[in-house]
């Protein structure tokens, strides 16, 4: 009779081989997003959105969706489809362009500003796009 780890053995290999053909979610919690401008030029305005990815996986981005709130009020929302590579603690801005909400007045340069922001992250794992949302808010001085 064979000893018992010839029979085992081939049964682990076959499950490694598989847990590491396995494509893994990116832990998207890892990423911070801030306010850091909002300027209207040529009747268009535009966030400038920075991101910076806290975990030690470098993570793509597929599309970003933000909805950003100024002093409580819905001031309008962009989304943002080109592909954005995170590297680890590597911070990246990227502006942009909002539909406003009728009628609101964008804050002004030098204005000191109160924010939230709706969020939601799409990455792509193999061929499937997987989503996630988040809340993020602060403070800011308009440049």
């Amino acid at each position: 009779m064979k000893p018992l780890w010839f029979k085992v053995l081939p049964l682990l290999l076959v499950a490694l081989l598989l847990n590491g053909c396995a494509t893994k979610v990116p832990a998207l919690s890892s990423i911070t997003m801030t306010l850091t401008g909002l300027k209207t030029e040529g009747g268009r305005t535009v966030a400038s959105v920075r991101y910076l990815n806290e975990s030690v996986i470098s993570i793509g981005l597929a599309a970003t969706r933000h909805k950003i709130y100024v002093n409580g009020t819905l001031i309008g929302e962009g989304t943002h489809s080109d592909a954005v590579g995170l590297a680890s603690a590597i911070p990246v801005v990227v502006n942009i362009p909002l539909t406003t909400a009728a009628g609101v007045a964008i804050p002004s340069s030098g204005s000191s500003i109160s924010y939230r922001m709706e969020n939601r992250l799409t990455v792509l794992v193999g061929d499937r796009r997987v989503n996630s949302d988040s809340d993020s808010s602060g403070s800011v001085t308009l440049p």
